[in-house]
C-alpha cells in the first residue's frame, strides 16, 4: 500500500528535551537518530555511555492510565515476553514531564522493522499474541474494556465524523458482545509495533492502549490490520499462518469460532473509524488521497467476515 503520512512533532525543542531527560533519569544523553513522528507521539532517539533509549512523547500533560500501562509492559518483561520495560525516572515513575513534554523513555529494542509478509513471521506474531492472552491479568491495574463499549466507541466516533465513505456502524449496536475480562489486551497488534529476528518476533512495541478484556477483540484486530499500511488488505492465505500460529499457543473454541465474525467486523469499524478521522482532520490533499485509499480498499471486507472465519477455520 502507500506509504503512510507525516505528522506534526509534538516536541518544542529537542535539545531542552534531551537535556531535561538526562537530568529526570541521572544520564548524559544526546540525539543518535532523527525523531520519528507519529499519529499520537513523537519518538527521540537517545544514546548515552549505559545505552541506547528512545523517548516516547505523548503530548504536553498528563495522560490517564499510561503509567499503569508501564507498569503492565513491567510484568509482561519479567513473565518472559518479548516486550521492552520503560526505565523508571529518579523520582520512582514511568512516566512525566520532561521540559513541558509529557514523556517515557525505554531501552533501544533489539530487532528489525516489518520487510514484508512471510508465513514464518505471521505465525511467529500469532504465537506471541496468544502467549500474552494466556497470561494471568487479574493482578494488573489496568483499564477493563468490554466488546460492547468499543462498539458504543466506534458507532459514536463515526457518527462525529464526516468521512469519504459511510461507515454503517449501526449494525454493530445489534449485537450481543458478552462480557469477558480474562486477558491482557494490546489493542493495537499490528507489523508497525512489532520488531522482528530473522523470522521470529523479538519485540511487541507500544502498550500505551493495554486493557483487560476480550481476547476476541485483540485476536481480530491482529486479523484485520496486521499488515495495515504496510501491506495488503487481509486474505484467508495470509491470515492461515498467524491464526495456525495463535491457536497452536490458546485454541479457539467453537463459541470464539461462531463470534469470530462479529468481531471483525468491529476490529474493521473501529480502524476505518479512526483513518476517517484522519482523512477529516487533515489538510494536506497528498494525505487525503492517501488515507481515502486505505479506507476504500478496507471497506470492501465488511461483508466477507463469515466467509474469512470458514476458510480459517477450514
Amino acid at each position: 500500500m502507500s506509504e503512510a503520512p507525516t505528522y506534526p512533532s509534538l516536541v518544542e525543542s529537542v535539545e531542552e528535551t534531551v537535556a531535561a531527560t538526562g537530568e529526570r533519569y541521572g544520564l548524559e544523553l544526546q540525539v543518535d537518530a532523527p525523531p520519528r513522528l507519529g499519529y499520537r507521539s513523537t519518538i527521540l532517539f537517545l544514546c548515552s555511555e549505559a545505552g541506547q533509549y528512545v523517548l516516547k512523547v505523548v503530548g504536553t500533560g498528563p495522560e490517564p492510565g499510561l503509567e499503569s500501562t508501564a507498569e503492565c509492559q513491567a510484568f509482561l518483561e519479567e513473565t518472559g515476553q518479548p516486550v521492552v520495560s520503560p526505565v523508571r525516572r529518579r523520582d520512582g515513575v514511568f512516566w512525566g514531564d520532561v521540559s513541558g513534554a509529557y514523556a517515557c523513555l525505554y531501552p533501544r529494542a533489539d530487532g528489525q522493522a516489518w520487510v514484508g509478509w512471510s508465513a514464518d513471521r505471521m505465525r511467529s506474531a500469532g504465537s506471541t499474541l496468544a502467549r500474552v492472552h494466556r497470561l494471568p491479568a487479574e493482578s494488573l491495574n489496568i483499564a477493563n474494556t468490554a466488546p460492547s463499549q468499543e462498539a458504543r466507541s466506534v458507532i459514536e466516533r463515526s457518527e462525529q465524523v464526516d468521512g469519504p465513505v459511510d461507515l454503517r456502524t449501526a449494525v454493530l449496536g445489534d449485537v450481543d458482545w458478552g462480557t469477558t475480562f480474562n486477558s491482557i489486551l494490546h489493542r493495537d497488534y499490528r507489523a508497525q509495533n512489532v520488531l522482528f529476528a530473522g523470522e521470529e518476533a523479538a519485540c511487541v512495541l507500544d502498550w500505551d492502549d493495554a486493557a483487560i478484556g476480550d481476547r476476541l477483540l485483540d485476536l481480530a484486530y491482529s486479523l484485520v490490520y496486521f499488515q495495515a499500511v504496510v501491506g495488503e488488505p487481509p486474505t484467508v492465505p495470509s491470515l492461515r499462518p498467524f491464526i495456525s500460529g495463535y491457536a497452536d499457543i490458546f485454541p479457539l473454541t467453537d463459541d470464539d469460532w461462531s463470534r469470530l465474525p462479529d468481531f471483525l467486523l468491529l476490529a474493521l469499524y473501529k480502524g476505518l473509524a479512526l483513518w476517517s478521522g484522519l482523512w477529516a482532520m487533515t489538510s494536506s490533499a497528498n494525505t487525503k488521497e492517501r488515507v481515502e485509499g486505505w479506507i476504500q480498499a478496507y471497506i470492501a471486507l465488511a461483508d466477507t467476515f463469515e466467509d474469512t472465519v470458514e476458510g480459517l477455520r477450514g
